[in-house]
């Protein structure tokens, strides 16, 4: 699957509900320059300070936004029909990298050994790891998530399943020197539990009158 090209919405903010259209390849390689002294400060935050949680929240809502599982005709709420077009991607995120026994780099260089891997990066507080991810979700993202999570369960690694399940998810936009991306990923194959057929019943209580008997 080649997604450089994949349109998505790309949002000035989070109270932004229109947005524009670009490419992730827009996004990802220079999308982000607009907000590179918010991310520089984001992650130069005392992480002890008694106020970080305040000014990390201040910092991250001058932050623009994207999807990445679908183009949206709008992010609010009151709109119907809001999933132009699905993309065949989502997000997932890694909060707490050392918790799970990584660093960072060594995180983004494993989640980028799986073939449906697009692209990694650190996240935009430069603590954590996101990803997009190539998946054959079909109609069912939620589900195509839950199976995500247990193959990377597997392998040892535990991603904020919060996040990726729906089309309308959005993602703040970050930088790393040293993302790791592949231009054609291999999408990931969701099991899918195939229907139960009704088999048929006959009835064998008949009976037979001498018209035809042996």
């Amino acid at each position: 699957m080649k997604w450089l090209n994949t349109q998505v919405n790309l949002y000035s903010n989070g109270q932004d509900v229109h947005g524009k259209v670009r490419t992730l390849q827009d996004i990802l390689f220079s999308d982000f320059c607009e907000n590179i002294s918010d991310i520089v400060a984001l992650r130069d935050l005392n992480h002890d300070a008694p106020d970080y949680q305040h000014q990390k929240r201040t910092i991250k809502n001058r932050l623009q936004m994207h999807t990445v599982a679908a183009l949206l005709t709008s992010r609010a709420k009151n709109v119907q029909d809001r999933i132009k077009s699905q993309t065949g991607l989502t997000q997932i995120d890694i909060d707490k990298v050392e918790a799970q026994g990584y660093d960072v780099e060594e995180m983004k260089r494993f989640l980028f050994s799986f073939s449906f891997t697009c692209f990694v990066s650190k996240s935009c507080s430069g603590d954590g790891v996101f990803a997009i991810i190539a998946i054959d979700a079909g109609d069912n993202l939620k589900e195509a998530m839950k199976h995500l999570s247990e193959v990377l369960q597997k392998a040892g690694i535990f991603i904020d399943t919060s996040k990726g399940g729906n089309y309308t998810d959005c993602r703040f936009v970050s930088y790393d020197a040293n993302m790791l991306y592949r231009e054609d990923a291999e999408p990931l194959k969701i099991r899918r539990n195939k229907p139960v057929k009704n088999k048929a019943v006959y009835n064998t209580n008949f009976k037979t009158n001498g018209n035809n008997a042996p």
